[in-house]
């Protein structure tokens, strides 16, 4: 299975190439990667073009981040999609390769995992962990709701689901997940790993 890899980008040259390197770093080599980036002028668009045709991106002004996010789903070729935060980064080489995995084991539409923040001045320092845990219907009502950057989904159950809402300024992420496990009723896997 080919998988595709998005990160939505603005103004992230601090941080977007520890990104890249981690997204290229995973073990799992059947994979592409897309940057797609708001019209950045910090610097961020030479650090993209500095990876040659290690990567893709686009860089142009967008409506918000949900704007670029339904961007990169026209753009990518692959059967599994995730993305990746521009100040984001795998912990270890081996996540897409597990996801693929997990993909494969359990024949779902949707797996997704747990999510570690690290102090930003020193990334080897966890201040938080996410645990999502198993994933039931109801839980929806009470507020759960499995890390938007964990959340790996079958390209084809993507499209079923259709575009983020870019009418939702701060929550589209959610309401997309939402729409997807519990209005559509995809199956999901919970791999419990970073």
């Amino acid at each position: 299975m080919k998988v595709s890899i998005i990160t939505v980008s603005y103004q992230s040259a601090a941080t977007l190439r520890q990104t890249i390197e981690s997204v290229l770093s995973q073990d799992y080599i059947n994979k592409e990667y897309w940057v797609i980036d708001g019209g950045s002028t910090d610097g961020s668009l030479e650090i993209l073009k500095s990876f040659g045709s290690a990567i893709h991106f686009i860089s142009e002004k967008d409506a918000g981040i949900y704007d670029a996010m339904n961007k990169g789903l026209k753009l990518i070729h692959g059967d599994i999609i995730g993305m990746i935060g521009a100040d984001d980064f795998y912990p270890t080489n081996d996540v897409i390769s597990s996801v693929v995995s997990a993909f494969e084991s359990n024949q779902v539409d949707v797996v997704y995992g747990d999510k570690q923040y690290a102090n930003p001045e020193n990334p080897e320092k966890i201040v938080r962990y996410w645990t999502a845990g198993a994933y039931q219907e109801e839980q929806w009502l009470y507020g759960w709701m499995p890390p938007h950057l964990s959340f790996y989904i079958k390209k084809f159950s993507a499209d079923k689901n259709g575009p983020y809402r870019t009418d939702f300024t701060c929550s589209a992420d959610y309401e997309w997940m939402l729409r997807a496990l519990y209005k559509n009723k995809m199956s999901a896997f919970y791999l419990p790993k970073v």
